[in-house]
């Protein structure tokens, strides 16, 4: 009788934990899941540099469950910033995306590396550039076409006395710009409005394109912008960790190098670090095939 009664009571404790939780928590774990913040976001699209104002913006609710971070909830802490890049209407405001000083043209150009200086080459056809597809931050090989010495007497067809090559100090060079005939860099909103206003666009095709260099290399590139036939092979593009791979590599060839004597036989080093990333380059090309 005594075992009954515990399965009884044991049985109703079931029935109510059971009624607690559908009618209790249950719902206040929705309500939880539910909950809402203000957020900010734009009322019409804002250029890049533009100073935002009240007008601009205008608060609404979202679920406050996976809310992104940085995301702005008041606009006192956006208003009166500038615009980073584009935005268009109903676009959340991100910290990332606004700035206390308006932004300036050509910004990669005040923040370059130490030791490193932008240079800028001539793209003298459509596909020595990449047929006009060079980007910001792609990572690129510089080759060169040079005339070889015609021997006394040898008759050479056309083209056969020419040689393309590539060298170690310039086997992964990182893009900063990419300009057109009309100075506008490619990118910017001036340059696509131009080319979306104007029924000749040849001012807005690509005419120059600024790599990040070192001392070494920029006296390289200005040696084969005075011969003229620089062309640009695309190595990396989208993957962050790969270019940077890349990047790193190439620096690796100018670490100074010290012989037993003490001296910087940094030069003797270049010719053979070169063939062996370039013996990589073709392995690697040898095991995609």
């Amino acid at each position: 009788m005594r075992i009954l009664r515990n399965r009884l009571a044991v049985g109703i404790m079931c029935i109510v934990l059971s009624l607690a939780v559908g009618f209790i928590g249950i719902p206040l774990m929705n309500a939880g899941s539910n909950e809402k913040v203000q957020v900010v976001r734009l009322k019409t699209d804002v250029a890049k540099g533009v100073q935002l104002t009240s007008e601009m913006l205008e608060v609404v609710p979202i679920v406050k469950d996976n809310l992104p971070e940085g995301i702005a909830k008041k606009k006192d802490e956006v208003n009166g910033l500038y615009a980073v890049s584009d935005m268009v209407k109903g676009e959340f405001i991100f910290s990332k995306k606004v700035s206390k000083a308006p932004a300036q043209d050509n910004e990669y150009l005040y923040s370059l590396p130490e030791g490193k200086m932008a240079l800028s080459v001539t793209i003298r056809s459509l596909a020595a550039g990449l047929s006009g597809k060079l980007m910001p931050k792609d990572v690129v090989t510089i080759f060169s076409v040079e005339e070889e010495k015609q021997v006394q007497g040898q008759i050479l067809t056309m083209g056969q006395n020419l040689s393309s090559k590539s060298y170690p100090e310039l086997l992964y060079v990182e893009v900063l710009s990419v300009t057109a005939s009309s100075g506008n860099d490619t990118d910017s909103s001036e340059n696509k409005e131009n080319s979306s206003t104007q029924a000749d666009n040849s001012n807005n095709l690509p005419a120059t394109v600024t790599l990040l260099a070192n001392r070494q290399q920029a006296e390289l590139l200005t040696v084969l912008e005075k011969k003229g036939g620089i062309h640009i092979g695309l190595v990396a593009r989208g993957n962050e960790t790969e270019a940077q791979k890349l990047l790193t590599m190439q620096e690796k060839l100018f670490a100074p190098v010290k012989n037993i004597q003490g001296e910087d036989a940094n030069q003797n080093q270049t010719g053979s670090q070169g063939e062996a990333m370039q013996g990589n380059d073709k392995q690697g090309t040898g095991a995609t095939q």
